[in-house]
């Protein structure tokens, strides 16, 4: 049986091992000839797992070819090593080599908000997703850190909106710290801000900030990146 971890192009398959006791109660599958009585069901399409996983990274290797691997895995560093640059400001990064650099992942340590408000990082994570964001990968390898990977395919505009992203939710982290914010009742909190939730009426509104207000720290991130930092005369007045 097998594990597959990761999406394309990092795609890495790799048996699961077991203790010896544990066997008897491995998955099972319709195919197979052979079964432990105390087997659980199959978890899988294939008896084993689906080695055809691996047509998708061979073929992102052929089309790129040699040089292109290459090209690729320089962005990929490049991407990941400026996230840390501008993000290295307003929080603490592990595992930096000698020179400071990082590879191809970041891994940012929230822990000291949870110690000063008591935010964990799945509140970090709920706010992102305000943002416009899918939150990358949270309590791995450490529990208490954030792993951001950018890889090679995402754009500078893309890199750069998260990056604002992380560090207005930093400020907003601030202001639960100084008391601005009740550590109970906040933008981290009480995040995601699904439209459900934006339209509650006023006398059902119990949030920090007013419906109204949300709505327009969430539209005005969003606008300031789509204009390119040009924020409309209308809305501005």
């Amino acid at each position: 049986m097998y594990q597959i971890h990761g999406t394309s192009p990092e795609i890495i398959i790799r048996p699961i091992c077991v203790a010896e006791h544990l066997a008897p109660f491995l998955p099972s599958h319709p195919a197979m000839l052979t079964k432990s009585k105390e087997a659980i069901d199959a978890v899988s399409a294939a008896p084993f797992g689906s080695a055809s996983i691996n047509l998708i990274s061979w073929a992102y290797i052929k089309m790129l070819g040699g040089k292109g691997l290459v090209d690729a895995s320089k962005v990929a560093l490049l991407n990941a090593n400026y996230m840390a640059a501008r993000l290295s400001s307003h929080y603490t990064l592990r595992f930096k080599n000698e020179n400071g650099c990082v590879a191809h992942e970041l891994l940012i340590d929230l822990a000291e908000f949870d110690k000063a408000a008591g935010l964990k990082v799945a509140d970090f994570a709920k706010r992102l997703q305000d943002y416009g964001f899918h939150p990358p990968t949270c309590s791995w390898p450490i529990q208490t850190c954030m792993l951001i990977e950018p890889t090679e395919s995402e754009t500078l505009d893309e890199i750069d909106r998260f990056c604002d992203a992380m560090i207005q939710i930093r400020k907003e982290a601030e202001d639960i710290i100084t008391g601005k914010q009740p550590e109970d009742n906040n933008l981290l909190k009480n995040a995601p801000h699904p439209i459900s939730v934006m339209t509650i009426p006023g006398e059902k509104w119990t949030r920090y900030v007013s419906n109204l207000d949300l709505i327009v720290r969430t539209q005005f991130f969003q606008i300031i990146h789509e204009g390119r930092g040009r924020l409309p005369a209308a809305l501005a007045s």
